[in-house]
């Protein structure tokens, strides 16, 4: 030592900070000048400070100082070990020129910064800057920004403008605004492959004026995000597109190997920009190769919004606008509200897909779900994905919110388009409705050959506000179907619960089925089928005895439909009964056996407390309707179950609905299991008379009274007519009670 600083490395200069630089003594900064002497040393004597070890000992303030920035040059990297201890650095005040700006220049691979907090403002000119380094090949632990950064360039991040491989980033948090032009990210502009986030956050807005904006990283090649979140609201206006809570753009070399892991992300902000706006990635591109992009337990609850007015694709979704060939989904969910101005291709999980996909070259689709309502006045609007483009497996996915738009919709596929998709164990109670046609409660459309449908449900109302007939795809309300608008499927095990509305070929099952390839298999309807007689289907909206629509290839077997509310005449395949008689059919293999009062249910939703919740029904005595009970009444009862009245007058205890009093007029009953709940109107006509009313009291006076208040005169109210009988009870208890006669 000498004269209390370091002796440096032969060949440079002394380091004019206390300590040795070794891990024991490390080079201690305590004050603002220190920073300033050490700024100036890098710079005349581009020192790498490799292997050594630079220590915070306080915080600093900087105002008072003429910012310079540590390895800078773009030609000298950091290559030792920065720890900041916790502590913070303010007064930042810098223009950054030329590339690479930041803080601390370039980082190394052998270089770490750790536990620092920098504060402030920098406006950058300079090509690829972060707030703490232009570049990193190094490590960066729990580095936090909160220095506002404006830039009219790219590659902006609030950490580092560009990450190459092998830079690693922990428990990084942005808190400061970040505007840019093109690759802007909270935490990296863009980054080379094999980059690693770990537990990172953005927390402040992002911005740009060009794309790619996201709150980790604007543009990325093949890297892995595992615990990373975004909490900022972004509002971009113009015509910005690839916004995301996580990344822009993901991208890669053309064919490239490796591949994109996104492990428990979130983003919780509300987003809004111009198209390709999604919770976690904006859109991946088509290169050629092997690249696989994988989503595991990744959510987004943030409302995410496109404003693009013009035709296009490509609009808002939960967590990926786009999906390409070798993608997975996996436990992905949305719970923000997904909104486009006029684009299509809008859904809770991906908006579609881009590529080329083959028996290779698949995607899959494992227990996403979906509760934000999509709503859109495009195309392709759905659940889970807006489009499908082949080879693609739907499994234990569900939606329960509502889907809105013009056509081509579903509550789990929008368009369920290409050869050798599949979907099973996948289920929808929220309503489709579209302003157009092609629209089911599973999926809009399939045209192609190949694709299955295995013990799928829908309880969502399917319709179109549509009056017009015709198939004109601009104005028709045609192919409107429980399960499938237009459907060339196979379906096994599936059934449909909810009321469907059109004008043309609207069926409880399918709208419009596809000559020699769709068929069904034990499968049923007891969804009411609202549209003129020529063109209802309890099962499909075709005239089954068009061969031309409807051939011995097509198959419906073992199915059924209720007709309890119609029999619509249009198709005559499958066998009718009521919904009392549907709750005893036993379907067979792969289905529970049958339960009082519950409709038929694959065996795989035994634990599935909305399937039980939905097909356990209310079954009124024999000769009653729902429109019309007059005598107590049984429901399903699966373990669980809450019945409850909006009638005080109905007591529902183990199944079975008594009434407790006279009672007429309009009742909700409501089903509640598991967090779900569903409710059933019924019409209530209870006419037993006076004789009726019961209580453990002696009754000391009673007198009767028409709805003008008027008591009647003994004897009167024995005709027929609407009363009002007031007892008495002993204890001075006194009741009234509204009865019919008959």
């Amino acid at each position: 030592m000498l004269g209390g600083f370091a002796v440096a490395f032969a060949g440079f200069a002394q380091v004019p900070l206390s300590g040795d630089g070794s891990q024991a003594s490390p080079y201690l900064i305590r004050t603002a000048s220190d920073w300033t002497a050490l700024a100036s040393y890098v710079k005349d004597n581009k020192d790498t400070f490799e292997d050594k070890f630079i220590r915070m000992e306080n915080d600093i303030d900087l105002s008072s100082e003429t910012f310079q920035s540590l390895w800078a040059d773009n030609v000298t990297y950091f290559l030792g070990t920065f720890d900041g201890q916790g502590h913070r650095v303010s007064g930042i005040d810098a223009t950054l020129t030329g590339t690479y700006g930041g803080v601390f220049g370039t980082i190394g691979a052998s270089g770490s910064i750790t536990d620092l907090t920098l504060a402030g403002k920098i406006n950058s000119q300079s090509v690829t800057s972060g707030v703490f380094a232009g570049r990193s090949y190094g490590t960066m632990t729990r580095c936090i920004n909160e220095v506002t950064v404006v830039s009219n360039r790219s590659a902006i991040g609030g950490i580092a403008g560009r990450a190459f491989s092998g830079a690693k980033f922990v428990e990084c948090v942005n808190k400061a605004p970040v505007s840019g032009m093109t690759n802007v990210g909270g935490i990296v502009g863009n980054t080379e492959k094999d980059i690693i986030f770990e537990r990172c956050g953005n927390e402040a807005p992002v911005s740009g004026t060009g794309n790619n904006i996201g709150g980790i990283v604007g543009q990325a090649f093949p890297s892995t995000f595992t615990d990373c979140y975004n909490r900022a609201d972004f509002n971009i206006s113009g015509s910005v597109t690839y916004v995301a809570g996580i990344a822009g753009q993901l991208t890669w070399a053309a064919n490239a190997e490796g591949g994109f892991k996104f492990i428990r992300c979130r983003n919780e902000g509300n987003l809004t920009a111009s198209r390709y706006v999604a919770g976690l990635v904006a859109t991946i591109a088509t290169l050629a190769g092997t690249v696989t992009v994988d989503f595991t337990d990744c959510h987004n609850i943030g409302d995410i919004t496109s404003t693009y007015v013009s035709t296009s694709n490509y609009g808002a979704s939960g967590i990926s606008c786009a999906y390409v060939p070798l993608s997975t989904f996996t436990d992905c969910s949305n719970s923000g509200a997904i909104t486009s101005a006029a684009v299509g291709f809008n859904a809770g999980i991906a908006g579609g897909a881009l590529g080329t996909f083959n028996a290779t070259k698949t995607a899959s689709f494992v227990r996403c779900s979906n509760t934000g309502t999509v709503t859109s006045p495009a195309t392709c609007s759905a659940g889970v994905v807006g489009v499908v483009n082949g080879y693609t497996t739907f499994t234990d996915c569900f939606n329960t919110a509502a889907i809105s738009g013009s056509s081509l919709l579903g509550g789990i596929v929008g368009n369920f388009d290409g050869l050798n998709n599949s979907m099973t164990g996948c289920w929808n109670i929220g309503n489709v409705t579209g302003s157009l046609n092609r629209i089911g409660g599973l999926f809009g459309s399939n045209t192609k050959n190949g694709n299955t449908i295995r013990n799928c449900w829908n309880a969502g109302d399917v319709a179109s506000a549509s009056t017009a007939t015709g198939m004109a795809e601009s104005t028709g309300a045609f192919a409107i179907g429980g399960l499938g608008g237009i459907a060339a499927a196979k379906f096994y095990g599936c059934f449909n619960l909810g009321r469907v509305k059109g004008v043309t070929q609207i069926g409880g099952l399918v709208g419009r089925p596809t000559l020699h390839m769709t068929g069904f298999f034990q499968c049923y309807n007891t969804g009411v089928v609202d549209a003129p007689d020529d063109q209802a289907g309890d099962l499909v909206g075709v005239d089954t005895s068009d061969t031309q629509k409807w051939s011995s290839t097509n198959k419906a077997e073992n199915c059924y439909y209720v007709t309890d509310f119609d029999d619509n005449p249009l198709d005559k395949i499958g066998t009718p009964v009521s919904v009392a008689g549907l709750c005893e059919v036993n379907l067979g293999d792969g289905f529970m056996t049958p339960r009082s009062c519950m409709l038929p249910l694959p065996a795989s939703f035994a634990g599935n407390d909305a399937a039980l919740l939905w097909t356990a029904m209310v079954i009124p005595a024999a000769g009653e309707t729902l429109d019309r009970i007059t005598t107590p009444f049984s429901v399903g009862n699966p373990e669980g179950i809450e019945w409850k009245s909006s009638l005080p007058e109905i007591e529902i205890s183990g199944g079975k609905a008594v009434f407790k009093e006279n009672v007429f007029g309009d009742a909700v009953l409501t089903a509640s299991l598991g967090g779900y709940s569903k409710q059933v109107g019924i019409t209530l006509d209870v006419t037993t008379g006076v004789d009726f009313i019961n209580s453990d009291k002696d009754v000391l006076s009673e007198k009767w009274y028409d709805l003008e208040g008027r008591e009647l005169r003994e004897g009167l109210e024995h005709a027929a007519g609407i009363y009002v009988v007031v007892r008495r009870y002993a204890g001075d208890e006194v009741r009234a009670f509204r009865v019919m006669r008959r």
